[in-house]
């Protein structure tokens, strides 16, 4: 962990990009160095490092983001998940708002800043670009307006239970320095959802650095969000977070700890971005799906 640091990069000099970024795990395939060529430079940049503690990001969310409550306080916690998909490499931010959001994006102090283990993380890379006049779609499905608890419709069950990648943001309230998103991945269904109203998945051993499950001893209270990367659509899901201890024989997946979210809201997005991903292998960590005995 960089305590309020970004460990400066020379973007000019891949190799140094490479070093500090490596592959630990050793599990980058060949098909990485297969896929084709995007020219990202003839799109605006998304994120600006302007020091090694201070990053500008430069478009806000959709109209009807519930980040717009959140981050709309200078000094509110704030936690970002960079993703490389066609290396598996990740790095993970977290500090607190500077200049409050707006569609033009916000700003954030950095306090706390580390690179994660890309064991679950299945690759990808960028197929084709939708036309940019269509983002954000229209909302397909909300529970804004309704009364918790909330129970999910069975389109968006199917949208869930065919996923093989999930974030999940947790928050510490008694500390800036709580906030995490964070990246989980497994075998599409790896997220189990019952009757309607819980989603519950095996906690898959990691780097052990406990960020959720830490937050989650003192509030419950998370949000997880799923994407369809052929298409560009997004499913946000909110509610209280549990989790239980249990014999590996009895866990799912193999896990030793099951996560039950009980859903309070959710809100489904069409065409939240334009690129369209194409699924390129699975990482081979992930444990076969193993639902605990009866």
């Amino acid at each position: 962990v960089f305590e309020g640091k970004v460990p400066p990069l020379e973007t000019s000099d891949v190799a140094s990009v490479e070093q500090r970024f490596c592959d630990a795990c050793g599990i980058t395939s060949d098909a990485a160095r297969l896929c084709s060529v995007f020219q990202a430079s003839a799109y605006k940049p998304l994120i600006l490092v302007e020091s090694t503690s201070f990053i500008r990001v430069l478009k806000g969310p959709p109209d009807s983001d519930p980040m717009w409550q959140s981050c709309a306080t200078p000094g509110a916690p704030v936690s970002l998940t960079f993703l490389e998909f066609e290396t598996r490499k990740r790095y993970r931010v977290s500090g607190v708002i500077c200049d409050p959001l707006t569609k033009d994006g916000f700003s954030m102090t950095t306090m706390e800043c580390f690179s994660i283990c890309p064991r679950y993380i299945q690759q990808r890379t960028i197929d084709s670009v939708g036309p940019m006049d269509k983002m954000p779609g229209p909302i397909a499905h909300s529970s804004l307006d309704l009364p918790e608890p909330s129970r999910l419709p069975d389109d968006l069950i199917d949208f869930i239970t065919n996923r093989d990648t999930m974030f999940i943001t947790s928050v510490n309230p008694e500390t800036t320095r709580g906030v995490d998103s964070s990246h989980r991945g497994g075998r599409p269904g790896f997220v189990r959802v019952l009757d309607k109203s819980k989603l519950v998945w095996g906690d898959y051993h990691g780097k052990g650095m406990f960020q959720v499950l830490g937050n989650t001893l003192i509030c419950d209270k998370v949000g997880v969000a799923f994407v369809d990367f052929e298409r560009g659509h997004t499913l946000q899901v909110t509610g209280s977070l549990r989790v239980v201890w249990v014999d590996p024989a009895d866990g799912i997946d193999g896990s030793p700890r099951v996560c039950i979210l009980s859903v309070s809201r959710w809100l489904y997005t069409e065409y939240v971005s334009a690129f369209h991903w194409r699924f390129l292998a699975l990482s081979s960590h992930p444990p076969l799906l193993v639902d605990p005995p009866l």
